[in-house]
């Protein structure tokens, strides 16, 4: 009887355990997609400002373009 009345929290105890393995294997991508979407915000951020510094002629280049005027004009 005391088996069967402990059977259903057996099971709650180990599908939470499953729960927090899989959370913990999870984790480092979770930490890892955080970080670059923060890096791309930041990224953005440094484009704008940088942008807002160019001669009219040149804001709507590209990053591409901007990079290879860059060069030429060393």
């Amino acid at each position: 009887d005391l088996l069967q009345e402990q059977a259903p929290h057996h099971d709650a105890l180990v599908q939470r355990r499953d729960q927090a393995r899989r959370a913990q294997q999870v984790a480092p991508q979770l930490h890892a997609a955080d970080t670059a979407a923060d890096d791309h915000t930041r990224a953005q951020n440094a484009e704008r400002t940088a942008r807002k510094h160019l001669q009219p002629a040149h804001t709507d280049l590209d990053a591409g373009q901007l990079e290879t005027a860059e060069q030429q004009a060393r």
